[in-house]
């Protein structure tokens, strides 16, 4: 999402949540627990559809998402450091040599353990506020920095973007709030902070869960 790097300073303006930051949780352990979940849902896909014949996934697909855990799994030690997690000693190692082996039923698995010691805190995200004032934020929003990469941007054929809709109708509430959460990041200048407000996440999400069929 090329165009959230100048979400910072508009989210001044456009924000309905003006609660001071840091979130109840420290961004750090925030980030860390989001990420876990963002990495079970890729993983569980890929399960799901190692059963399916023939297969639900394009191969390209299939290769951003085990791209994508990959390089998730390369910084995983230092965001558990960072969050205040005490490291078993293969916790790290045996995630990344089952990313590495396709054993995705196995991933899951040690991931849903690393979940349940670093559950997400949705606090100010979840529940949903399906206001009208908070939906049309949140239409503002997507239209103003995603509407441009989600919705037929100029993207390498290896980068699929995932549709925000459709994400909203087949994913349950925490999995979205979590990837909402890591998937907007500022610029270089605000240290790649989370440049949205916790109700700004909350209103996007209400908006692409209350909007037509697209």
């Amino acid at each position: 999402m090329a165009a959230a790097m100048l979400i910072a300073a508009a989210t001044a303006t456009f924000s309905a949540d003006k609660s001071p930051r840091p979130y109840p949780v420290s961004d750090d352990a925030r980030r860390l627990a989001a990420e876990l979940i963002v990495m079970r849902g890729d993983a569980s896909r890929l399960a799901a559809d190692e059963d399916q014949d023939p297969p639900a996934l394009s191969p390209r697909v299939r290769s951003a998402l085990t791209a994508r855990l990959k390089g998730s799994a390369g910084p995983l030690a230092l965001l558990l450091r960072r969050g205040g997690a005490a490291i078993a000693g293969d916790d790290v190692a045996v995630l990344r040599a089952g990313i590495e082996a396709g054993e995705w039923d196995g991933v899951v698995a040690r991931l849903d353990q690393l979940i349940a010691r670093h559950p997400f805190d949705p606090t100010g995200i979840l529940p949903l506020d399906f206001s009208p004032k908070a939906v049309a934020l949140g239409q503002t929003l997507h239209e103003s920095y995603c509407l441009g990469c989600h919705e037929g941007g100029d993207l390498p054929d290896w980068l699929p973007m995932p549709d925000l809709f459709e994400m909203a109708r087949t994913l349950d509430d925490t999995e979205l709030a979590a990837r909402f959460y890591n998937g907007v990041r500022g610029a270089a200048e605000t240290a790649l902070d989370q440049p949205m407000s916790a109700g700004d996440l909350g209103a996007m999400i209400s908006f692409y869960r209350t909007a037509p069929h697209h």
